[in-house]
Order: structure tokens, then sequence, then C-alpha cells
């Protein structure tokens, strides 16, 4: 049940191209119509150009839909061209693909669902326990995340799954889902927070989330998690993994990789929702010398790396346990990989699954005189009572501003795009109306007829609303 798939290549998603679609209701992330940047819900099949996702054609086509007739091409709707996308998604931790067939750029992550005449949206951040934990214990976190990004952001730190966290990576993930369609508005901006066990629950939410549709009506800014095990806890002493699996309940088992999971947690409908968050961070404990270890989640399985925990980099400016950012190291070398991380080749491919995606990784490190990290990376409210790690929680609220700050400007840049786009549709029409009056029309269609071979565009019998169709071949 482990392995469904016969090769990383398979494991690995697809890069395709998802429909450049951007409406009112936002951004659709089907996938493309063979021959069309839209997917076949917005594309004509005559001329596979944008449509309204009502009709069965575009209008000028509609009748040819259902007759098989051959038509031109036509140019109808600019999208965001790489002016706007790139810009963007550089400076955001990582972006979705960028480029249809067609060679034209398709919607990202971050150009979802701004509704143009909106002053400002409400930014949810939901924030996820983790084992046997409870939402009053992330209350430092909460505050701090609060404060920092103001008023605009609506912590939620919901209680659904406490006293269940024993139940099973999918079922705390569903409840968690369910709590978020209840409690965060469509519309709206949502960044989710897991720590621990809490960060796979996260995970899980988003692929009931994005397979609900759900994610297609919200902003999905940050994805973040602390010291949560992504691959599982197969780097543990063998003692704790069979502990955990016997005393843990169904949690226990998935996170030793006992079932299949955190497995299904890399499937495509996890993955492209993950990836439709403008940013994705992760938080794990370094041990450099003097610090001191985290005794639940490791370095690799928190932080999807095969790097060496002992060498990390300086202290972000402004912080007192948090390094500068690393990547994941050498995860395609299988030496490397055996050197860092176990659990064979069931972990590998999961880390190279997840590797696909754009990750931003953070290491902490805590002295061997503070507390224990995997309690600290929060400023647990009942275990860390000296607040050692509230830099990390104001690091952490850093990040999901950023996110925010990201998804705010390219709203501004849409917006633009989308007024460019009404403004050349009014020069259009105005066009039209001139070229309809002019006593060459019909010389203008004998000529297009010429050009292209078909009886459509011929003599002024055309009816006037095909004629900006028309000029749009001509021009």
């Amino acid at each position: 049940i482990f392995f469904r798939y016969s090769s990383f290549s398979e494991m690995t998603p697809a890069v395709t191209p998802k429909c450049a679609r951007i409406s009112e209701k936002g951004s659709c992330f089907h996938r493309v119509l063979e021959g069309s940047v839209f997917c076949p819900l917005h594309a004509c099949p005559v001329c596979k150009l944008e449509k309204p996702s009502s009709a069965k054609a575009c209008p000028t086509h509609l009748s040819e839909a259902t007759t098989g007739t051959s038509a031109v091409p036509l140019g109808k709707r600019k999208i965001p061209g790489p002016s706007l996308v790139p810009t963007l998604t550089q400076a955001a931790v990582t972006s979705g693909p960028q480029a249809a067939a067609s060679g034209a750029p398709v919607a990202t992550a971050i150009e979802a669902k701004f509704n143009t005449n909106s002053p400002g949206k409400t930014h949810y951040v939901v924030i996820q326990h983790g084992m046997d934990g409870t939402a009053s214990e992330l209350q430092w976190l909460k505050h701090i995340i609060q404060q920092q990004l103001g008023m605009a952001t609506t912590v939620l730190v919901p209680e659904v799954n406490e006293g269940k966290t024993a139940d099973g990576v999918k079922a705390g993930g569903h409840r968690l889902a369910e709590y978020i369609k209840h409690c965060v508005p469509a519309g709206s901006m949502i960044s989710l927070v897991g720590h621990s066990l809490g960060g796979l629950f996260c995970r899980s939410a988003v692929g009931y989330l994005n397979a609900a549709g759900f994610l297609d009506k919200v902003i999905p800014v940050c994805f973040l998690t602390l010291s949560t095990p992504h691959l599982g806890i197969m780097d543990l002493e063998p003692l704790i993994i069979m502990g955990a699996a016997m005393t843990k309940g169904t949690s226990g088992v998935d996170m030793a990789l006992q079932s299949s999971a955190i497995m299904e947690l890399t499937d495509d409908v996890h993955l492209l929702g993950l990836q439709r968050f403008a940013s994705r961070v992760l938080y794990g404990a370094a041990t450099p010398p003097g610090c001191g270890s985290d005794p639940v989640v490791k370095f690799g399985t928190a932080l999807l790396t095969v790097n060496d925990p002992t060498k990390v980099g300086p202290l972000v400016a402004g912080t007192a346990h948090v390094r500068q950012p690393i990547d994941a190291g050498q995860i395609a070398d299988p030496a490397t990989f055996a050197l860092r991380l176990s659990g064979g080749d069931q972990v590998f491919q999961m880390l190279q699954r997840l590797g696909s995606l754009g990750w931003s990784r953070f290491p902490v490190t805590f002295s061997t005189q503070e507390i224990c990290p995997h309690a600290a990376v929060i400023a647990h409210a009942h275990l860390d009572e000296q607040g050692q790690g509230k830099d990390v929680c104001k690091h952490v609220a850093g990040q999901l501003q950023d996110a925010s700050d990201i998804c705010m400007s390219f709203s501004d840049q849409v917006n633009k795009a989308q007024n460019q786009n009404a403004a050349a549709d009014s020069n259009m029409s105005a066009g039209v109306a001139q070229w309809a009056a002019a006593p060459a029309l019909s010389q203008v269609g004998n000529s297009l007829a010429a050009y292209y071979g078909t009886a459509q565009y011929g003599g002024s019998s055309v009816a006037a609303a095909q004629w900006p169709l028309c000029m749009g071949v001509a021009l």
C-alpha cells in the first residue's frame, strides 16, 4: 500500500499548465484544453479562446461548435504577462507553473480571487496544535501574530482536535478543514500554521479543501509549519517509534509510516493545494555545538532537507534563535540521503515529491541550558514560561506579513491588468462602430474572405456583432 508509483518520475507532480481564466469570481486552475491557455470549461471548442463558462462556445462560434465548421483563432482577452507574474513570484518563496503550452503565462496561486471593488480583505491565520496539544498552549504565538499583523488579521486557534489528536492524520485534517470552511468567509485571505503533528493536519486539510473547491474561493497566502514530521518519525530510536505506534493511536501508526496516510499527503491533490499558497515556510531545530536537539522531530523531517544539522548559518538579524535559511541539500543523492535520513525508499520518494515545491527552510537553535526546542518554537504557554521562543514567533509573524504583502501587491497589478482589458474592450467597441459606418465595409469583408479562404467574412451582409472579431484578425 505504500508504493503506488513504480518510479520517482511518476511521483513527481507533472507541470501541467493551468487555466488562465481570471474573472470577478477569481482564478481557475483546471488543466488547459490542448491548444489553448484555458480549460474546457472556459475555452471555446472552435477557436480555443476564452468563452463564458455557461456557454458552449464564444458568441461568434456558438453555431460552429455544434456543426464542426473550422474557424480562425481570434485574439480576445489579454492575460497577465511576464511583467506581472515573474516579478512577484520571484519575491515570493515559490511559485507554480508559469507558462502554458502555448508559451503564455498562466494564473498562479497569488493571482487568486481578488475582488477589484473590495477596499481590503481580512487575513485569517489558522493555527493548529500538535499531539496531545490544546489551543491554550498557543496563546503566545497567537498574541504575537495578532499584534504584529494588526487589525486586518484574525487569528483562529481551533479546538476541534483537542483530545482527538490520536485519531489519525486524515481524521484530524478533515476536522480542521470543516472548521476552516465554517469560519473563513469566501474571498478572504488564509494562512495555515501547524505545530508538530498539527502541520500534518494542516497538509491533510489542504487536500480536503482543494478537492472541495474551497481554495477557489479564498486567497491562499502562507503555509507554515514548526517542528512537523513531514517525512514521519523514522529518524527516532526504534523503541520510540514502536512506542508511538503503540500508544498514540492511529496518528502514531501514521507517523511511524505503518500506514499510507503520510504518503498520501504527497499525491497531486495535496501538492497542488500546497502549491497555491504564495509561500511555504518550515522551521526545525538544528544542533550545532552547544545546542540541544529536538527529541521528537528531527532536523531532516522538519525542514525537508538532507543537510548536516550541525552546520547552519548565522542568526537572522534581530533574532536570538532563528538561523539564516538553508536549501534542501543533495536530496537526489542516495548516499547523502542514507547518511542523513532513515526510512528507505518511501521516505526518499516523499522527500523528492515535496521537494518539487519551493520551501523557505529556517533552522532554529536553542542552547542546552534553554528549554526543549520542540516547545520553544511556539513559545509554549505552559512549558516556556520565560518566553524564550518569542523571537521565533515574531519571525513567524514576519513571514506571514511578507506573504500577505506579496498577495496584496499582486492584487494591485492584477486589478491594473483587468482595467487595461476593460479599456481595450471599450476602444475595440468604439472602433467597430466607426468601421460599421464606413462605405468600404464590404471591401474589407471580401479581402478577409480571400485571405482566409472562407465565405464567412464575405460581403457586407455579415452581422455587425461579427465584425469585432473580423477586425481582430485584420489587425
